[in-house]
């Protein structure tokens, strides 16, 4: 569906005429009445503003157009590794998730053993007291349950550290691979802005802000990025890489001329 198409589905999902969605994004019914006849498009300063209206992103709101362009991209460049990355990052998830549940049932196992171990611990010692009353003989039966409790807080403690590192890890691997994977190295300007447009998608969800960086501009802010993405041309060339923070997120886009 093309942008203009959507927009007039969405406007009327709402219930609203051309006027009244005009007045709520500060603009013209001639202007809205203009998007929805194809005449003109939206800067990318209303496009935002407009997914944030009716809550979708700027890359569903230009799905179809941008589509169409990456088939034909796709079909120049040749083999497409998407696909397979995809595929790549769900079994990863999978041995993950096969990981975690051996360990899981190897603690279960293990605390299983220690009740176990407890109990005959106990009836031992009730034995060995009555025996041995005569002899004033005592078996201190707490000070072991505390030592084994101290060594399963150890293992646990242990074990949810390391899940919480995996799940992090897995986390970092996942934000870092969109854009390594699809808009690293040479680019077209088509893929640049593509990128940008996930850079500003992210900045407005996550806390993590990433800084994009062409010629003297070097920026996190939402406007600037914008007027940064305006520079380029479709079918130019630019080399684009990455700058990694403390804990191995990417922090900075850097797009240069070639």
């Amino acid at each position: 569906m093309k942008f203009n198409d959507k927009l007039i589905e969405l406007r009327k999902k709402k219930g609203l005429s051309q006027e009244e969605l005009g007045y709520e994004l500060n603009v013209t019914r001639q202007t809205i009445s203009k998007w929805e006849l194809g005449q003109t498009k939206p800067e990318m300063e209303k496009l935002i503003e407009i997914s944030k209206y009716f809550n979708i992103s700027v890359d569903e709101l230009l799905d179809e157009e941008n589509n169409n362009q990456e088939k034909i991209k796709k079909q120049k460049v040749g083999f497409n590794w998407k696909p397979i990355i995809i595929i790549g990052i769900i079994l990863l998830a999978i041995i993950l998730f096969c990981i975690v549940s051996f360990i899981a049932t190897i603690i279960t196992i293990g605390k299983t053993t220690y009740d176990t171990a407890t109990s005959i611990m106990n009836t031992a010692a009730s034995t060995i007291n009555d025996i041995n009353s005569d002899l004033d003989v005592e078996f201190n039966v707490n000070e072991a349950k505390e030592t084994f409790d101290e060594i399963s807080n150890v293992f646990n403690e242990d074990f949810d550290t390391e899940v919480d590192e995996m799940d992090n890890e897995f986390e970092k691997e996942s934000f870092n691979t969109t854009y390594t994977t699809l808009y690293q190295g040479i680019q077209n300007g088509f893929h640049v802005k593509n990128a940008i447009n996930r850079v500003i998608n992210d900045n407005l969800e996550n806390e993590r802000k990433i800084e994009v960086e062409y010629k003297e501009t070097i920026t996190k802010e939402q406007e600037e990025i914008i007027n940064i993405r305006k520079n380029f041309e479709d079918f130019t060339e630019y080399m684009v890489s990455y700058e990694y923070d403390e804990e191995g997120y990417i922090c900075k886009m850097i797009i240069k001329d070639i």
